[in-house]
């Protein structure tokens, strides 16, 4: 596992390097998130900011360090392609990292941006209330859509 204090500093200079977001992305509730990825797994992608992805990660996330994406202009190449050439079909893409506080917002946003700039129709993009370590804290059936992690 990564060191946390290497990682705070990773994501704090990242943070400083790209400019905000313009456009403010809505957030979801883990009841929210997991009725989708549970209703309509087929046209939903979770993307997963975080560095370290230990213990565990949602299920149908797609692993994509915030820290990797040099800012907005590289969104489409380093977000919106993978997604979509991982899932043709997503409608809902659900952001989040740890506490959902900071590279979810900047990514969401952008995401926001991206959405709002290219008259996108088919995309919803919304950050995961309290991030994977809320989720983290809620029983069944939450637990369930867990999958074991162990980083290298």
């Amino acid at each position: 596992p990564l060191n946390m204090s290497t990682v705070a500093e990773l994501i704090e200079k990242w943070l400083e390097e790209y400019p905000a977001e313009k456009a403010e992305a809505s957030y979801s509730t883990p009841e929210e998130v997991l009725d989708l990825i549970n209703k309509s797994p087929e046209t939903t992608t979770v993307v997963d900011l975080r560095n370290d992805r230990e213990p565990s990660v949602l299920k149908t996330s797609v692993h994509i360090p915030a820290t990797g994406i040099a800012g907005y202009d590289d969104l489409k190449a380093r977000v919106i392609d993978v997604v979509t050439e991982q899932k043709p079909e997503v409608k809902n893409i659900v952001i989040h990292c740890n506490s959902s506080r900071k590279r979810a917002v900047r990514v969401a946003g952008w995401i926001q941006d991206y959405i709002n700039e290219n008259d996108v129709k088919d995309y919803k993009v919304t950050i995961l209330k309290g991030g994977i370590a809320g989720w983290f804290n809620l029983d069944e059936p939450y637990q369930k859509v867990l999958i074991p992690v162990k980083d290298e």
